[in-house]
């Protein structure tokens, strides 16, 4: 025990210490400052002094509002105002100390500090509150919740909204006083104010009691020791107590009542708190008046009477002394003392609590929403108007991005007009293409003419051989020779001519395909190119705030990135460059590559493709295997395919086989699909053969041979 108190003076000590050398150090600041910084050291002492030295203090906030005043510095006037009426507050000097505050407040109005004035109305709000002038009071506390709340200061928000609370409760209105005291609780909880939390607790369980809910009100208290007690906080802990032992006197647990008085009773002297003494003193004469110890009450009462006359503050304990010395009075059978207090007692509380100021107090409360409301609106017509302030802007910076897109449109345009022309002059080329098929049919009606009149020759030669048979047995060994010489020629020549026809199509086809490849890529390419560029730099420069313009920008980028990928896939498709660099296994493992595998999943292998073919037979065969992937693709609803691709040296052998609906060959050669034949004609020119066969389970198998030379 002994160490422990030791350990406490040594703590006391040290803040001494730290305290007064604070001092020391800002009073040496004074003999070198000058103007503003020297008002505001004097500021300083002023506070620092004001649990020391009272005397100190008031000489430095003089000091702090004489220089202010004379270098025209009026915010260390303002703080000086207010410090000192802090310290007349403490004194409990409630005149002094609102006349103080006012100065204060009406400099702090001057220079726009909202926040101050705020907790200028709150200081005067508690004296008011203290001297039982509610309507003040609360004019007071309406007036500060206005300003912390435009300033956003939850802290002041919280004691603003907990002394209007303990307003209506004097009153007697207890569902606003309830409303209130819980919206200060969620504010201090929410900045983890414990002091102010403590307070909150305390007077929910104030209003309870008043109600006699006693066993709620017992929650919030022990809430409130508990807190209190860890940090340490006498005041709250004290009216804890001192409420606590009225909810046991009432319940006529008198044991604990005097306990929990008691208790309180030696942490209110320890704090010199008049005020929480002479409520101690009344809740104790209750017990004694439970306890029929009339004589104690009385005494009690007697000497608190005395108290409470020295100063204004206690008129709110007033009408509970009366009321309790009526009824010592009347327990002792003294009825004309009892009816004199009595007296006191009713018109005392008829004083403090008419219906006048009832009213008052709705009307204030009525005015303060009605100003938060139009001032909620006023916010919400300032936030609009800004707004449609920022829709303008971009309104405008949209209509400048709409004139240099339709700039790009017009060069687009004029760009597709030129591929157009392209498209007719191709058109013009299959139109020649056309008609080399059909001198090739011309062609093959001549041969079957001389066919004809060979034929007919060779009758004639039968009918004279008929008439001479002894010649017709010695030429016939000519004849014959000579017949299948010319069969020989002719079908030869009937091979050569298809074989010419069918590959100056494939060449012109795949001519064509590289020159609108190349048209492509070079043109369209190039332009897309340099939109994207363009558009590009555009969005760079341009701001855009609202997430709908940025969304769009950002869509129109990636359509016009896509359209850049979508003419070099097509050109790539038409004509692929690569299959003059790499075989064809490569070739198509590249193009596999390109095809979405969540679409189609193809396995690939190649087998023997060391060396090149020639670049007409690669070209040919890659393009029957890319007709019928695409085929797979379009039709047969497969997710996978399996492409083997094998060489050796006497042939070429494809295999394409996929789990999708299967493949009719023979209606699809009934409906003429062009794809088809162009298939057939390729294997064709390539001397190959090629099967359509179903693949079991489900699906279809194609296998193509072609030789190789």
């Amino acid at each position: 025990m002994k160490s422990k108190l030791l350990l406490l003076c040594m703590l006391g000590f040290l803040c001494c210490d730290a305290q007064n050398h604070i001092i020391d150090s800002l009073e040496k600041l004074t003999q070198v400052q000058r103007n503003s910084e020297l008002a505001g050291t004097y500021n300083e002492l002023t506070w620092k002094y004001r649990g020391i030295d009272a005397k100190k203090a008031l000489e430095y906030g003089n000091k702090a509002i004489q220089l202010g005043n004379k270098i025209g510095y009026l915010p260390a006037v303002a703080q000086a105002y207010n410090d000192i009426g802090i310290i007349f507050f403490d004194k409990e000097m409630y005149d002094s100390a609102i006349q103080l505050y006012n100065k204060s407040l009406q400099i702090r109005q001057k220079l726009n500090d909202n926040l101050g004035v705020a907790k200028c109305y709150n200081k005067i709000g508690i004296i008011y509150q203290r001297k039982a002038e509610f309507e003040k009071a609360l004019d007071a506390q309406y007036k500060a919740l206005q300003g912390f709340e435009e300033a956003s200061y939850d802290f002041g928000t919280s004691n603003a909204v907990n002394n209007i609370a303990i307003l209506h409760q004097n009153l007697g209105r207890f569902e606003q006083s309830i409303k209130y005291h819980n919206q200060a609780l969620a504010i201090r909880k929410k900045i983890n104010d414990r002091v102010g939390i403590v307070q909150s607790y305390n007077n929910i369980a104030n209003v309870q009691l008043l109600q006699e809910n006693f066993e709620d009100a017992k929650i919030y208290y022990y809430k409130a020791i508990e807190v209190a007690k860890a940090i340490n906080y006498s005041e709250g802990l004290s009216a804890a107590y001192n409420n606590l032992g009225s909810i046991y006197s009432k319940q006529d647990s008198l044991n604990l009542a005097v306990k929990f008085n008691k208790q309180s009773l030696l942490i209110r002297q320890k704090m010199n708190d008049t005020k929480g003494i002479v409520s101690n003193n009344v809740n104790l004469s209750e017990i004694y008046i439970k306890q029929k110890n009339f004589d104690s009450a009385l005494v009690l009462l007697k000497n608190t009477e005395e108290i409470t006359k020295k100063n204004e503050i206690y008129k709110l304990e007033l009408p509970n002394l009366y009321k309790s010395i009526s009824t010592v009075y009347e327990e002792l059978s003294k009825q004309t003392e009892a009816l004199v207090y009595y007296k006191k007692y009713s018109g005392l509380k008829d004083t403090l609590f008419s219906e006048g100021i009832e009213k008052k107090f709705a009307e204030q409360e009525t005015k303060y929403n009605t100003l938060k409301k139009e001032q909620l609106i006023q916010r919400q017509q300032n936030i609009l108007n800004k707004n449609l302030l920022q829709i303008a802007n971009q309104n405008f910076l949209l209509a400048s991005s709409n004139l240099q897109l339709a700039e790009d449109s017009i060069l687009l345009f004029s760009q597709n007009q030129t591929i157009l022309q392209n498209q007719l002059d191709s058109s013009i080329k299959e139109e020649k293409i056309t008609n080399l098929t059909k001198a090739g049919l011309q062609k093959e009606l001549a041969l079957q003419k001389q066919q004809a009149a060979i034929q007919q020759k060779n009758t004639t030669i039968i009918i004279v051989a008929g008439i001479g048979a002894l010649l017709l047995l010695f030429g016939y060994g000519v004849f014959r020779k000579k017949q299948l010489e010319q069969k020989a020629v002719f079908a030869a020549e009937q091979a050569k001519q298809r074989e010419q026809l069918t590959q100056a199509v494939i060449q012109a086809e795949e001519a064509e395909r590289k020159r609108i490849a190349s048209d492509l890529h070079d043109g369209v390419g190039q332009l897309f190119s340099a939109v994207k560029m363009n558009l590009s730099g555009l969005l760079e420069r341009v701001s855009m705030p609202r997430e709908e313009d940025q969304f769009l920008a950002e869509k129109t980028m990636a359509l016009v990135d896509e359209s850049c990928k979508e003419v070099r896939v097509i050109s790539h498709k038409m004509m692929p460059n690569f299959l003059l660099k790499s075989g064809i296994a490569s070739d198509i493992r590249s193009f596999i590559e390109k095809i979405d595998e969540h679409t189609l999943k193809i396995n690939f292998e190649s087998i023997g493709f060391k060396e090149q073919l020639e670049f007409n037979e690669e070209v040919i065969l890659y393009r029957v295997i890319q007709e019928l992937i695409n085929n797979v693709i379009k039709h047969s609803q497969a997710n996978q395919l399996d492409l083997m691709l094998e060489k050796n040296k006497q042939h070429i052998q494809v295999s394409v086989a996929d789990n999708g609906k299967g493949f009719d060959y023979e209606t699809a050669v009934a409906k003429g699909g062009l794809g088809l034949k162009n298939i057939l004609v390729r294997v064709e020119y390539l001397k190959g053969s090629i099967e359509f066969l179903p693949n079991k389970p489900t699906g279809s198998l194609v296998k193509i041979m072609v030789p190789i030379a």
